[in-house]
């Protein structure tokens, strides 16, 4: 079982090992970094890079999965000021140490989701959209119930799109700075999730 002891620690609960929750799914954009992955490299772009934006703006015709493909690709995202969510590593990387594994599901590029896997190091894997998907709400919520079937599975986000995965596993996990923002996921939750969901 998963539960709050304080604002910003969660701990794992159970009688046996087998308690312990074998799957966590982490978001990216707003959960694993406080930011928006698609905005700060647009900014890194205009401040590093103009001459690729007629390039980008040519590839959103060809649709959103498209678009952030080729921002990703042509920006250097080592060069990006990105806003790691350090206490969730840190609970994360104690989650792995005690068994769990963990996995970036994300629905930003496969470059940007290989990067971060890359860079924070505590991912068992990584999924994020492809051309024919996007690994968002509804979708994701599918996504993983295929892949994860009967498998005790928690999932952080940050979002109300993330519903659909929560009401899918019944628990989760949401990782929110703003206060309204947090409260408004907690009570749709109340009333579409039957399961637990925690706050983080």
């Amino acid at each position: 079982m998963l539960f709050v002891t304080t604002q910003k620690s969660l701990v794992f609960k159970g009688e046996s090992k087998s308690d312990t929750p074998g799957v966590l799914c982490v978001d990216l954009d707003g959960t694993l970094i406080l930011c928006d992955s698609t905005r700060v490299l647009l900014r890194l772009q205009i401040r590093n890079n103009l001459a690729s934006l007629p390039s980008l703006i040519l590839s959103s015709f060809m649709g959103r999965h498209a678009f952030k493909e080729k921002l990703s690709l042509t920006s250097r995202l080592t060069d990006a000021d990105w806003k790691l969510n350090e206490s969730l590593i840190s609970f994360l990387d104690d989650a792995k140490r005690n068994g769990s594994e963990i996995y970036l599901v994300t629905g930003s590029s496969e470059t940007i989701a290989e990067y971060f896997y890359e860079k924070v190091g505590i991912f068992t894997g990584y999924f994020s959209s492809k051309k024919d998907m996007s690994l968002k709400g509804r979708k994701k919520a599918q996504f993983l119930s295929e892949l994860f079937p009967n498998t005790p599975l928690i999932y952080f986000g940050d979002a109300l799109k993330d519903v659909w995965v929560w009401r899918e596993f019944q628990s989760g996990v949401i990782v929110q700075k703003s206060k309204f923002k947090k409260n408004l996921i907690s009570l749709v939750c109340i009333l579409i999730v039957r399961g637990r969901i925690e706050r983080f």
